[in-house]
């Protein structure tokens, strides 16, 4: 059985609405698949699922599209290319800024230009 301290925090995560508390924003998940369980997972937690590809640069504006912010993220070991992540990571910049974002986050991590 899950505590109630946990639900809470799932639950914040997800943007869901408990009792006693105003609704927490919108939260959307941007996925290749909008239908992979981790997806309906996501959309079970209450947030907004939409179908976003970085080699595709008119999806990621629909995901951006009305955003208040973005955690924005390659996956450079999907395919081992630094170019290819760099084409990505300008994309998502170019559609962030298109689509007027407040905030973006952008975590790093090794340079992989070494690889």
């Amino acid at each position: 059985m899950r505590s109630d301290r946990c639900d809470r925090s799932a639950g914040r995560r997800a943007g869901t609405r408990h009792p006693g508390r105003p609704a927490a924003p919108i939260r959307r998940a941007a996925t290749r698949d909008p239908y992979s369980e981790r997806a309906r997972a996501l959309a079970r937690l209450d947030a907004e699922i939409v179908a976003a590809d970085l080699d595709d640069p008119a999806s990621l504006e629909r995901a951006f599209d009305g955003a208040y912010g973005a955690f924005c993220v390659t996956f450079f070991w999907a395919h081992f290319s630094p170019e290819r992540e760099i084409t990505q990571a300008r994309a998502m910049a170019a559609a962030a800024r298109r689509a007027g974002l407040q905030h973006a986050i952008w975590p790093t991590l090794e340079d992989s230009r070494q690889w």
